[in-house]
């Protein structure tokens, strides 16, 4: 299965949804601890993502396949990282599931 094949398989839009809303959570927990200690948190790349609308998941996959071929303009080197890991986060999960299903079908058969 080739990579742009993957990348328009729902299950890897679920993933991509899950890695994505895991990431805003975290941001959002550490910024609760940072004001509680009187702190406040510098702008990330999520930060920036959000603001330029590019945090949903359809975008997400675009750009995603953008930054693999190495072709994604209009962004940071650390947007571009960003994008990059959290779509191989993503990536690594469906190829996970998908190697769980294809087993579970060879143990049927």
């Amino acid at each position: 299965m080739k990579v742009s094949e993957v990348l328009q398989l729902e299950e890897f839009k679920r993933q991509l949804e899950d890695v994505m809303s895991g990431e805003v959570a975290s941001q959002n927990n550490a910024a609760y601890d940072a004001s509680r200690a009187g702190a406040r948190l510098s702008r990330t790349p999520l930060d920036r993502l959000r603001e330029k609308g590019a945090w949903e998941t359809d975008k997400m996959i675009d750009y995603f396949a953008n930054v693999l071929n190495k072709s994604l303009v209009g962004f940071g080197a650390g947007e571009r990282l960003y994008i990059h890991l959290v779509g191989m986060e993503a990536f690594k999960r469906t190829m996970a599931k998908l190697k769980e299903k294809e087993g579970d079908g060879d143990s049927r058969s």
